[in-house]
């Protein structure tokens, strides 16, 4: 080895001791997390290019190989607070080759499964659930219980993103058995999140929010302040939902102190956003306006493309709701410019989806934005966006006065909603049906499908006591 080879490989294996020392105070959790934090930002530089000299020269050092392959465990949640996921991908691909070259086939599945977690955060659903799903091949090879589970919930997080809720429940509770068989407290409390997350999308907002404050205890129990901030915004949502706007703001005003106390830049910008989209809720859009805005602010500062992308289009679907379509489609189509530059179909649907409301005042360009969200919705298995594409199509052939049309797209809507068992959604195309008969002067159908509204609402409430 020269000179130059070893004093690159005393480099990284320093700075992969600092990363590692960064995480054990991470894991001793409460106060010690932002001594972590600082840590790793002092050392950040370093750390990086450590990494970088060990990825290098895999295939010319073993050793070299060996540290390559442990800068991602070393750096476990750290890495998903400080690194954009393009960086993470960088990461793991060469701590794969890594593994693969000094043939250490459980770390191959940990990076394997964590690659995946990062291209689902790109929203490339595609990459990630092909990823997970060779984890779990290599898990249950090695008889890796802990990576098995991870694994199991994480394709479960797949079509939780997809919409298949029902599906995404059976798999978090196959990866929850395990972790309980293994005490696994810290994976258990992430599926416990994970549960309540896909119960909400159901409806069930009770079963939800008692899956939540379950995994609020456990993190408690590990210190786990970061993590226990992103239960407290997902009971916040659950309340939201519950239309309790008030106890929303309180459990988002507690996320938002935790993630400063961090100084968690990125998820003080999802919070700011959340928050603005409750006040949305509660009909005050000024204040909503400047809680996105608050959000967008820390996104540039933090150079997070996404997460710029999204207060744009958060902006632009409260400008939209304020009835101001021109001024929305202008925020919306800077939006979608990004989208497409950094690869995230999801948000890119989601995006012409609401181009096509913004454009309703003619219904061929309105079309054509549903048509693309439609193409990207079946492209990457988005079926909750495939439901209210239709949706929105059927109110295009609603507002133009073309009934039939719009009874066929209301019709295509109500079967997957149903299908995904999102009973909300269901009973608000059920509504729309009822709007349509009205119009078309058939008052007895109209009636039967604002009955099944009705039906369906109260029996959704009754379930929330």
């Amino acid at each position: 080895m020269t000179d130059l080879s070893h004093a690159y490989l005393l480099y990284s294996r320093h700075y992969l001791n600092v990363l590692r020392q960064a995480r054990d105070l991470y894991l001793s959790g409460n106060d010690a997390l932002q001594e972590a934090v600082k840590l790793f930002d002092q050392n950040a530089e370093n750390i990086e290019k450590g990494q970088e000299a060990a990825a290098k020269t895999i295939s010319k050092n073993n050793q070299m190989a060996s540290i390559c392959n442990e800068y991602p465990d070393s750096g476990l949640f750290l890495l998903d607070l400080r690194l954009h996921p393009s960086t993470q991908i960088r990461w793991l691909t060469a701590a794969i080759d890594a593994s693969k070259a000094i043939q250490d086939f459980s770390a191959e599945g940990r990076h394997t499964g964590n690659l995946g977690n990062a291209f689902a955060d790109l929203g490339d659903l595609k990459q990630a659930i092909s990823c997970y799903q060779r984890h779990k091949i290599i898990a249950q090879q090695t008889t890796d219980l802990r990576g098995e589970a991870n694994a199991t919930g994480n394709i479960a997080n797949i079509f939780y993103a997809q919409g298949k809720s029902r599906e995404a429940i059976e798999f978090y509770k196959d990866a929850l058995n395990i972790q309980r068989k293994i005490s696994d407290r810290r994976g258990e409390g992430a599926t416990l999140v994970n549960l309540g997350a896909a119960s909400s999308t159901l409806g069930d907002l009770a079963g939800a929010i008692s899956y939540y404050e379950q995994a609020l205890n456990v993190l408690k129990e590990l210190g786990d302040l970061r993590s226990e901030g992103i239960v407290l915004g997902n009971l916040g949502l659950a309340y939201a939902d519950l239309g309790e706007a008030g106890k929303a703001i309180e459990y988002y005003e507690m996320r938002l102190t935790i993630a400063r106390n961090l100084d968690d830049l990125r998820s003080e910008c999802t919070t700011l956003g959340s928050l603005g989209l409750i006040y949305a809720s509660k009909g005050d859009i000024k204040q909503a306006l400047e809680f996105q805005s608050k959000s967008m602010q820390i996104s540039r500062e933090i150079g997070d493309q996404r997460a710029y992308m999204k207060a744009l289009a958060n902006i632009g679907g409260l400008l939209l709701d304020s009835g101001k379509s021109e001024e929305a489609a202008g925020q919306l189509d800077i939006a979608l410019h990004l989208a497409r530059q950094i690869g995230d179909r999801f948000l890119e649907g989601r995006i012409l989806n609401n181009l096509g409301i913004c454009h309703r005042e003619n219904r061929e360009i309105s079309l054509g934005y549903f048509d693309q969200a439609m193409t990207i919705a079946r492209d990457i298995g988005d079926f909750q966006s495939e439901g209210n594409v239709w949706r929105n199509k059927g109110r295009s052939y609603f507002l133009s006065g073309m009934y039939q049309e719009a009874i066929d797209y209301y019709k295509q809507s109500l079967d997957i909603v149903r299908k995904l068992g999102d009973m909300q959604r269901e009973a608000a195309v059920l509504g729309d049906l009822g709007d349509v008969y009205n119009a078309m002067n058939q008052p007895g159908k109209a009636k039967d499908y604002h009955k099944m509204k009705k039906k369906l609402t109260q029996r959704n409430f009754s379930r929330l006591k």
